[in-house]
């Protein structure tokens, strides 16, 4: 038998990787992670992406703290977005515009005794796991 990866390297994982690990399914995390047997990016993901890269353009000072600002940066690449259906995507948009302004709710109004350091920060740790050892990875949103 050939394994899929070297044993003698840690077992390298994101934050999602190790929770969909833990929380929905080892073999589905192993035929996406391990054998990259993964299903292409879904509709929900780009969304996410969007919401997300808006979310740091603010947290960044990169773009405005305001809700009319972000959702005209948001109508600039919807359309490149596959939904199913126009009721879908008019659906969606509307989610989007609502986590955007929980978020701006967040970052402009709750923000008492607390100060941002880093945006989208980097961390690399590698922890045992008996013989073996695991590696995390990934970004933080806000720290």
């Amino acid at each position: 038998e050939v394994p899929v990866r070297d044993p003698a390297q840690p077992l390298a994982l994101s934050a999602s990787a190790l929770g969909q690990l833990v929380d929905v399914c080892a073999l589905q995390w192993f035929l996406g992670r391990e054998v990259r047997a993964e299903a292409p990016a879904s509709t929900a993901q780009g969304f996410g992406n969007v919401v997300h890269v808006l979310a740091d353009e603010v947290a960044t000072g990169r773009s405005p703290a305001d809700l009319d600002v972000l959702m005209e940066r948001l109508d600039t690449v919807w359309d490149g977005l596959a939904f199913d259906a126009p009721w879908k995507s008019a659906q969606e948009k509307e989610n989007a515009r609502a986590a955007l302004e929980r978020f701006l709710r967040w970052h402009v109004l709750d923000r008492t005794g607390r100060t941002p350091v880093a945006s989208e920060h980097p961390f690399d740790v590698t922890l045992p796991a008996g013989e073996h050892e695991i590696r995390i990875r990934g970004t933080m949103d806000r720290v």
